[in-house]
C-alpha cells in the first residue's frame, strides 16, 4: 500500500540516501564525511532523517560495498538450487577470508563462451545484521540488500550492446575503487578491488591498473575489449591521461539527473522477483512483507473509526441544544482540571523517589532489592521480562535483563528503545556492554517473527 521508497548506496564509506516517488528522486542527502562503521551508519540516518522524511515508510534497498567484500567466480556445473546452496556453504566455510561467520549470496552465470557457475560474494554477517538493524530501526523497511555488481548486471543490458562483447566497468570512489569485467549481457567475470581511491595522484597508477585488467581478461576470455567504462565521477584533469594512456576505447556513462546519487538510483530500480544476489534471505523478506500488511490492516481500522467516531459526533452536535454542550464541557473541564492535579502530585512523587534512589544507590549494599522494586515502573507496555539478574562484581554491579517484545517489529523497536533509555539514564545510569539488536535480529533472520510477532531481546550491562 505504501509507494514511497527509498535506497542507499553505502560505497567504501560514501553515504547517500533518496526518497523517490514513482521512480523519480524527490529527496536526497549525502553524508559530508566517510561513514566507515555501523555506528557511523546510525548516526548518519539520525542526520539524514532532518532533511528526509522517513516517516512514510516503503521498501529499502541497499547497495553496499564494504573492504571485507569478497567476489569470487566459481565455476560450478548445473545442479538443484538446494544442492548447489549446500555445495556454496561449504565453500564458504572453506575460503572466507575473515574469522566471524559470513553472510553470502550469489549471482548463477552463464557467460556466452558456455561457462556455467556462480559469482560468489561474502561479507562478515554481523555487518549484514547490523546495517539492516540500523536501517529498520527509524521505521524503513528493506527488502533488497545488494553487492555492486548486482547493478551492473541489470544495468549493462539497457545500453542493447552485443552480448559476446566484454567492457571492463570502472567504478570510482574517493577511498577505493573497483574493476568489473562483464559480458555486454552483464554476466561478470570477474571483480578487482583496488586499494585507493580516485584522487590526483593516482591517475597514473589507475591506467597501469586498467591495462593489467585488459590484458588478463583478454588472456582468460581470449577476446578483444570493446570498451572501457567509468561510471562516477572523473577528475577533470585526468582526461587527458586515461584518454592517452588506456589500452582500449574509453567511454564516460553521464547521468545529469543522478550525478552521485546513481547507484541509489540503479538499487531502487531492481525488481525483487529478477534478483539474484540478496543479502536478504527469503524468510526475512516475508517477515517484513508480513509486519508490513499487518501494520496496514490496523491503520484501515483506525481509520474506519475515526469516520465513524466523527460522523456520530456531527450528528450528536445537531441534536441537542447548544446550552447542553455547554455544561458538558463545563463538567469535562472540571474533571480534566482533576486529572492534571493528580498527574502533578504523581510527577512531584516521582522526582521525589529518584533523588532518594540516587542517594540511596550510593551508599546501600542491597541495590538488587531496590533495583527490582524500580523496574516495574522502567518497564514499557509491551515488555515482558522472562529474566532478571543482578549480581556484584569486583567494583560494580552486573545487570542482565532478558524477555519478548510485542507489537510487531515496529512497536517493539519502539518498546525497546524506550526501555534502553530508561535503564541508561539517571538514577541507575546502566553502562550496556552487549546491544539487543543482535539477539532479535537473528528470529527476524530466520523468519519467526512471521509466526507470533514477539520478538526476544537481551540487555547485559553494569551500575558503577
Amino acid at each position: 500500500m505504501k509507494t514511497t521508497r527509498y535506497a542507499i548506496s553505502w560505497l567504501y564509506g560514501e553515504f547517500r540516501i533518496v526518497r523517490l516517488q514513482r521512480g523519480k528522486i524527490v529527496e536526497r542527502w549525502s553524508a559530508n564525511q566517510q561513514v566507515e562503521t555501523v555506528e557511523d551508519l546510525s548516526s548518519a540516518l539520525q542526520e539524514a532523517a532532518k532533511h528526509i522524511d522517513l516517516s512514510r515508510g516503503g521498501d529499502l534497498a541497499v547497495v553496499h560495498e564494504h573492504d571485507l567484500h569478497t567476489h569470487d567466480f566459481l565455476q560450478v556445473p548445473a545442479m538443484k538450487k538446494r544442492d548447489l546452496e549446500k555445495f556454496l556453504a561449504r565453500r564458504v566455510q572453506q575460503n572466507k577470508s575473515f574469522e566471524e561467520p559470513a553472510a553470502w549470496c550469489y549471482h548463477e552465470v552463464v557467460h556466452t563462451d558456455g561457462s556455467e557457475g556462480v559469482l560468489l560474494h561474502q561479507l562478515p554477517k554481523s555487518i549484514v545484521e547490523s546495517t539492516l538493524a540500523a536501517c529498520i530501526a527509524p521505521g524503513l523497511e528493506p527488502t533488497r540488500y545488494v553487492p555492486l555488481t548486482e547493478i551492473v548486471s541489470a544495468y549493462m543490458p539497457t545500453y542493447k550492446v552485443p552480448a559476446t562483447d566484454v567492457f571492463v566497468i570502472v567504478a570510482l570512489f574517493n577511498a577505493r575503487i573497483e574493476i568489473i569485467v562483464t559480458f555486454g549481457t552483464g554476466e561478470v567475470a570477474f571483480v578487482r578491488e583496488l586499494n585507493y581511491g580516485h584522487v590526483q595522484e593516482t591517475v597514473e597508477r589507475l591506467v597501469t591498473d586498467i591495462n593489467r585488467t585488459i590484458r588478463y581478461a583478454k588472456q582468460q576470455l581470449r577476446t578483444k575489449i570493446e570498451e572501457v567504462w567509468f561510471l562516477g565521477t572523473v577528475l577533470e584533469d585526468a582526461h587527458t591521461t586515461l584518454e592517452s594512456g588506456v589500452d582500449s576505447q574509453l567511454r564516460f556513462i553521464p547521468d545529469e539527473s543522478a550525478g552521485p546519487y546513481f547507484w541509489a538510483l540503479q538499487a531502487a530500480a531492481l525488481s525483487n522477483k529478477s534478483l539474484n544476489a540478496n543479502f536478504i534471505s527469503a524468510p526475512a523478506q516475508k517477515s517484513i512483507t508480513s509486519q508490513r500488511t499487518r501494520r496496514a490492516a490496523v491503520w484501515v481500522s483506525i481509520l474506519l473509526m475515526t469516520i465513524s467516531t466523527g460522523i456520530t459526533a456531527g450528528i450528536e452536535w445537531m441534536v441537542n441544544d447548544s446550552q447542553n454542550e455547554i455544561g458538558h464541557l463545563q463538567v469535562e473541564i472540571i474533571d480534566i482540571e482533576h486529572k492534571l492535579a493528580i498527574v502533578e502530585e504523581t510527577l512531584e512523587l516521582e522526582k521525589n523517589l529518584e533523588k532518594k534512589l540516587q542517594v540511596l544507590t550510593g551508599t546501600t549494599s542491597n541495590l538488587p532489592t531496590m533495583f527490582n522494586q524500580h523496574l516495574a515502573r522502567m518497564v514499557p507496555a509491551g515488555i515482558t521480562l522472562s529474566t532478571v539478574k543482578v549480581v556484584r562484581q569486583a567494583g560494580y554491579w552486573s545487570v542482565k535483563l532478558s524477555g519478548t517484545a510485542a507489537d510487531g517489529l515496529e512497536g517493539a523497536v519502539q518498546h525497546l528503545r524506550a526501555f534502553e533509555d530508561a535503564l541508561t539514564a539517571p538514577p541507575w545510569s546502566l553502562q550496556l556492554e552487549e546491544d539487543w539488536r543482535p539477539t532479535w535480529f537473528d528470529q527476524l533472520q530466520n523468519g519467526n517473527l512471521a509466526i507470533d510477532g514477539r520478538i526476544g531481546f537481551e540487555f547485559v550491562g553494569n551500575i558503577q
